[in-house]
């Protein structure tokens, strides 16, 4: 089987909490399918957490997320796109999706706020409203 891999954003975060049927789905799914795995980088938990407080211990709480580090690379890739406009929530859910050895044509960005990462050379997965 082929692992997938799905990092999710603030405004993803937000829409799970907020009901979204897409959203709810995948996290469903990630129950039942032992290879899709997915991701909440700490700075979108954060920028999600800023506009709807205790959504980081909800998320916290969820099994299926697993939060991704803000170690020195991230934090250096996160200076450099908020210098092109992104926050710095998007900023680290970016540079998560970034190809690497292990996942050379990247990771797939789940996002409500598709618009966000235009021109960006990233996959994303955009949430329906």
């Amino acid at each position: 089987m082929t692992q997938t891999r799905v990092v999710w954003d603030a405004s993803a975060l937000l829409a799970l909490g907020g009901g979204n049927r897409t959203a709810s789905t995948l996290l469903v799914s990630a129950d039942l399918d032992p290879e899709l795995h997915l991701f909440v980088p700490a700075l979108s938990l954060l920028e999600a957490h800023q506009e709807r407080p205790g959504i980081a211990e909800h998320v916290g709480a969820l099994h299926q997320l697993r939060t991704v580090d803000l170690d020195f690379t991230a934090t250096l890739a996160v200076a450099e796109l908020t210098r092109v406009g992104l926050s710095p929530g998007a900023a680290h859910a970016v540079h998560a999706t970034r190809p690497s050895p292990e996942w050379p044509s990247g990771i797939l960005l789940t996002t409500a706020r598709p618009k966000l990462y235009e021109g960006l050379p990233i996959r994303l997965l955009p949430l329906d409203s």
